[in-house]
């Protein structure tokens, strides 16, 4: 039957500079070699054995992970699946030992087997995103694999502790960032916590989730706080005590629940023209059509504390009241409500209004 084997030696990660984003660069070696074979009975066989050095995960001249000389074994044959990674980082490891028993599909094959992290350099989640400026804290996991490879589960807890988060676009700095995602034979569940700190002290985050292992089963998430400091930028600094409940099943989402600003300081230097897209805005690219991918639907009562203060374009004043926001997929946002200027002036032509309430 047909037999193909590779080998590698010192094969540089810096080959992969152009899958990554920009400034982003991968140092490091891999060797090793592999097979694949087909008897004439149909039978299969393959396996690989992959080495690598030392290396980093850069951007730019900062080194966001940092791991040693790891290894990688990934076996198939008529006794299964077996899969083994051992990678040592900077402050912890990661450990996968994994195995699939036979079956007629691929998916339908029963998984077992463990998967151990531990990480103290967080740097490399700003991968994730480019609103991630700086995050550290130390992550540590055990986890059982259970359930097949078309749905895999896993059965164990992962926590995060003592974290910290800087968000680029609103400023926020996430303190005291402590998270845990367990997963149970029904589904997985999360809680997380943080603090923010300002001139109007502490305020806290929270977050309660849920989901079961099903595709189709909902995430439910539930968010609430206290004198959070939400935005901090040069034209507004924003505190909001959130109570809120989304929930997501395939395309379809929602969100529920009030939002209270009890403070606020509104420095705008200028409008930006635009309109907000609908939901489920269809958009044409090149002649293709591309639906989004989640169909939200709102419905947020927001109420304005007896600190909240604009100062911009000739106004200054202090606003109060509720307005009760609706966004529906394929609608325009609509909003229902009494917005109300307590005091102020506003100046124009030269010359200065007294707004009087």
């Amino acid at each position: 039957g047909p037999r193909s084997a590779f080998r590698l030696t010192d094969w540089n990660f810096t080959n992969l500079r152009k899958l990554m984003p920009v400034g982003w660069l991968l140092e490091g070696t891999v060797s090793g070699s592999g097979l694949y074979a087909r008897d004439a009975r149909g039978a299969t066989e393959a396996r690989a054995d992959l080495r690598s050095s030392a290396g980093q995960l850069r951007l730019g001249k900062e080194a966001l992970l940092t791991f040693g000389a790891s290894r990688f074994q990934v076996e198939d044959s008529s006794t299964g699946i077996v899969a083994l990674a051992d990678i040592p980082l900077e402050g912890g490891k990661l450990r996968l030992d994994a195995r699939a028993a036979p079956a007629p599909t691929l998916a339908d094959r029963a998984l077992t087997g463990t998967l151990s992290l531990g990480l103290d350099a967080l740097g490399a989640l700003r991968v994730l995103s480019p609103e991630i400026e700086q995050a550290s804290g130390r992550i540590a996991g055990e986890f059982a694999l259970t359930g097949t490879l078309g749905e895999p589960r896993l059965l164990g807890r992962a926590s995060l502790r003592e974290g910290t988060l800087q968000l680029a676009s609103p400023g926020t700095r996430l303190e005291n960032l402590n998270a845990a995602v367990s997963g149970t034979a029904e589904g997985w569940t999360l809680e997380a916590q943080a603090q923010t700190q300002s001139s109007a002290g502490a305020g806290t985050l929270l977050l309660k989730g849920q989901r079961g292992w099903s595709a189709q089963a909902p995430l439910s998430l539930s968010i609430t706080g206290d004198n959070f400091f939400a935005v901090h930028t040069t034209q507004a600094q924003i505190w909001v005590t959130p109570d809120l409940q989304f929930t997501w099943a395939g395309q379809n989402a929602s969100l529920r629940g009030q939002l209270t600003v009890p403070r606020a300081d509104i420095r705008p230097r200028n409008f930006e023209q635009g309109q907000a897209a609908s939901s489920d805005q269809v958009i044409i690219r090149q002649g293709k059509s591309e639906s989004a991918l989640l169909r939200l639907d709102t419905e947020v009562r927001v109420v304005l504390g007896e600190a909240v203060h604009f100062e911009g374009f000739g106004l200054k004043t202090r606003f109060s009241g509720s307005l009760n926001a609706y966004d529906e997929p394929g609608q325009p946002t609509r909003g229902r409500g009494e917005i109300q200027l307590r005091g102020g002036r506003y100046r124009a032509y030269g010359q200065d209004l007294t707004i009087e309430t």
